[in-house]
Formats: structure tokens, sequence, C-alpha cells
């Protein structure tokens, strides 16, 4: 599938590995002409609905699935064309079509036709900002106008009385179709929403309010994704996430400010803070070093970056160098063997489980239940513990028992705090509590005790299993004991 795309790309090409000072490292893939970019400066990054990415560069649009490399540029000889090859801007419009902006006017183009289907010549300089639905609005020197689809034209609002700049990055569309706005030199919001963007614009009632957001000048402003990074005029940098209403603090980049230079984009990226410079390339600000900075490439001119949260994809737009996929490496597997961790341990894997707590329980056929604690950090025998329920053994000084005890499955509760165990003969059913660290059987009536394959939690009585002898069943737990010792294990119907 072309959403896909990153995977095709990691197993198809030769990667660059970059490894930081940290247990992570990194990879750098170049989407330049060896791969059909029609010009290595891009200028602009977007990546639609369906997962394809698309880069404006100084010499027309390219569409690009992963594979193959889709080029559209400005001809003159043919109807329905870009009005200009220098895209500075993709945006998403209504209607599976996109915002192609140049510094000619803005061409509304088809991606079903692959065609313009419109070119809009707007007042003097001006920027659109639009979200992933194609509610869109448009910012020049001394007005804004948010694109009507029932007239399929730009409508003018009133504009309030504020100063603005380079008409204005500060803005962006929220998932809701509001246009949030930062004035220049001011720490206000404001907010302007739309009853409806498909309806007469006699009947589209608009409303803007304006709130003190913060307490300094807002500087700077970058939004991805629900979340936006800004800092402000003593150059402190804020993470604010709009559905949750919260705003963190990170550190302050004066210093950087000023060694770097001008600041392209701000994105978290996994829980680390991605900061691009136009002439002095990519920085980390590290989440687990209480956010010290970490080059990762001074050799990159950026005009823009975008975090591919499907993907883990870092995008970069550079100067030179085409577009530049940045992601962490991450182990494809790791081989576990059991014999490794006790010589003892012989009998087949049939279910595994990664709990809250960190730990990887392995569920064998016949040498119970494999815990090995923290399995993210190291592996270690002495990490190692087995569980049946009579009660645990470490994994040094493991022997068999001479009752085998199978784990077929195994399922978290939502409403407990453990997890299900499928076993085989003659348990069948059994839970584990992270409170006391132990398992328990759940009594069952003899002649239906049975081998247990999948668990579903319905609620916090009902299960529903599916065992070797009666197929999909239904469970229906009684007693209140916390050891869940007195619970009854009814089979109601099979199918």
């Amino acid at each position: 599938m072309r959403i896909l795309l990153f995977l095709s790309i990691l197993f198809s090409y030769t990667i660059t590995c970059i490894a930081d000072s940290t247990k992570d490292s990194y990879i750098f893939r170049k989407i330049d002409y060896k791969l059909g970019l029609s010009n290595s400066a891009v200028l602009s990054l977007f990546q639609d609905n369906e997962g394809l990415m698309w880069f404006g560069t100084y010499d027309g649009v390219n569409c690009y699935d992963g594979t193959n490399m889709e080029i559209y540029r400005s001809d003159f000889s043919v109807p329905k064309t870009l009005n200009n090859n220098i895209i500075h801007s993709i945006q998403q419009a209504d209607s599976s079509c996109l915002w192609i902006t140049t510094h000619l006017g803005t061409n509304r183009f088809s991606k079903n036709t692959r065609q313009v289907i419109r070119n809009f010549d707007l007042d003097g300089d001006f920027v659109i900002h639009s979200n992933r639905d194609g509610n869109t609005w448009a910012l020049g020197y001394g007005w804004i106008a948010y694109y009507n689809t029932f007239h399929h034209s730009f409508i003018n609002i009133p504009m309030p009385d504020i100063q603005m700049l380079h008409v204005d990055t500060r803005a962006f569309v929220t998932d809701e179709g509001e246009l949030y706005l930062f004035p220049n030199k001011s720490g206000k919001l404001y907010r302007f929403s739309l009853n409806a963007y498909d309806c007469d614009s006699l009947n589209t009632r608009l409303n803007v309010t304006n709130s003190v957001f913060h307490s300094k000048p807002i500087d700077y402003v970058c939004y991805q994704n629900g979340i936006f990074c800004f800092y402000d005029s003593d150059k402190d940098l804020f993470v604010y996430d709009i559905s949750r209403k919260s705003k963190i603090y990170i550190r302050n980049i004066s210093e950087m400010v000023q060694k770097y230079g001008n600041i392209t984009g701000i994105v978290p990226f996994y829980e680390d803070i991605m900061i691009a410079f136009q002439t002095n390339g990519l920085i980390k600000l590290s989440a687990s070093r209480k956010y010290t900075e970490e080059i990762i490439d001074r050799n990159i001119r950026i005009f823009n970056i975008y975090n591919d949260p499907r993907q883990g994809v870092l995008w970069i737009a550079s100067d030179g160098q085409g577009a530049i996929m940045y992601s962490k490496k991450h182990s494809i597997a790791t081989n576990i063997m059991l014999r490794d961790l006790s010589p003892n341990l012989s009998r087949q894997v049939r279910s595994i489980l990664t709990d809250k707590y960190g730990d990887l329980w392995i569920g064998t056929k016949g040498d119970g239940l494999i815990c090995i604690k923290n399995y993210q950090n190291e592996i270690k025998q002495e990490n190692v513990e087995i569980y049946n329920p009579e009660g645990k053994q470490s994994a040094s000084s493991y022997t068999k028992r001479n009752k085998e005890f199978q784990v077929f499955s195994m399922t978290e509760s939502y409403y407990r705090n453990g997890f299900w165990i499928g076993a085989g003969e003659p348990l069948g059913l059994c839970y584990y509590s992270f409170d006391t660290g132990k398992i328990y059987d759940i009594p069952c009536d003899e002649d239906k005790a049975d081998e247990i394959h999948s668990i579903y939690e319905a609620n916090d009585t009902t299960l529903y299993v599916t065992s070797s002898r009666y197929g999909f069943c239904k469970a229906i737990l009684e007693g209140g004991d916390s050891r869940f010792t007195q619970f009854k294990n009814q089979i109601i119907s099979s199918v």
C-alpha cells in the first residue's frame, strides 16, 4: 500500500546509519535525482490523506509513492497547467484536490485528473493554510479570506486591527477548521471559525474571538498533527497540545538561535524536539537528557520539515540535497533462544505478551510461563523467572516439574491488575495477579475443563474464549475473592 512507502524504501535501497551517543541510532535516506526528483532544491513538503508524498521544488511538483516519481510542471502549450514551476507550498483542498502555491498565485490541482482546475491570483503576497479536510484560509497584508466550496471562490472577511508579519506564517488551521492566528509583537491568539464552508456565503456565520494566550510576545509558531511548538520574545520554547489544552515548557533556545540562525521548523519527533535551521542543519533536543542540544547534521540547508506520525519519519526539504527521510533505526527482530536462559527449557513457544511494567511473558507448551524482566534493556538470566500455579523458579535453577503447565494464550485485563491465561487441561482458564505475583486457577466443572486457545474480556464479569473441545464459548465469572480463587467458570453456550 502507498502509505507504507517508508518500508519499501527501507528494504529496497542502501541507507546511511548515523549513531548518536545514546543507545538509539538513526538513518538518513535521500530522495533525489537518482529516484527521479525534478530538482534538488525542495521548498515544500506535503503528505496527502492517502500517504503519498508531494515535494514542491524549483522545477515543478513531484509526487512520490515510495517507488515511482510523477512530475508536474507548467506547460503553456496545453490548458489546465501550473502557472509557475517554483512551488512555495502544497496544502490539502476539498474534493481530492490540492492547493499548489507559486509566486504567481495558487493552483487548485485535482489528484484524480492530475490537472489544474483553476488558478487564483490573490492580492499581493499571501499564504494558504488548510487542514486534512480541505478547510482553507488565505492571509495577505491587510486581508483574510476563506475558501467557499459552494461558490468555488475565496470570500473576504472583516479584518481585525492586528499587525501581521510575513502574511503570516504564525497561523494554521486546526482539525476542526478554525484558523489560529498569532499577531506580530503580541501574546494574543485570534481564532476564526465558520459554521460551514459549503453553503451560500449569505448563510455563513463567522465567529472571531481573541484571548491572551501567552504572557510574552510570540516570535515563532510551527504547527503539525494537532500540536504546535512556539517560542516567545525571550526565546523560551514551548509545546502546546490543542486537544488537551496543555502547554509544556521545554527550554530557552536563545543561544541556539544566535549560533545557528534562522529557524524553519520545530516539531516533536518521538520523545524529542527537532529544530531545523535554514543554513545550519538539523538539531535535536534530547528528552532523555533534559533537552540537551545534540547536532544531527550541520551540513543541510533546510527549507521545511514534516513529522509523519504514521511511519515514524521526519521529512526534510533541503536546498541542494533533495528530500531527506530521517528515522530511528529499529531492530527488525531479536532472537531469544530459551536454552540460553536455561538448559532445561525445551518446550515450544505458544503465546507471548508484554505488560505495562515493561516485562515480556512467554507461554510454552509444557515448561510453564516465562517472565523476562525489563526485556527492552538487556536480557539476562538473572532477570528471568518461570511460573506455574504452584509457584515460580529462577531460570538459573529451573528444573522440570512432574506436571506440565501449558500456556496457549494470554490477554491483559482491562478491569483487574493482571492478565488472563489460556492453559491446557485440566486447568483451562487461569489468572495472573500483578499484586500477588501468583497464578490462580479459575475453577470449572470437571467435565467442561478444556484447552483455552484465545480469550476476549467483554466486561468485568464476562469472558469469551475458544477451546479445542467446545469452540467459541461464553464464560461467566462469579464471586469476589481478591485472589480470584472463588470464581466459577460457567460455560453458558458454545457456537
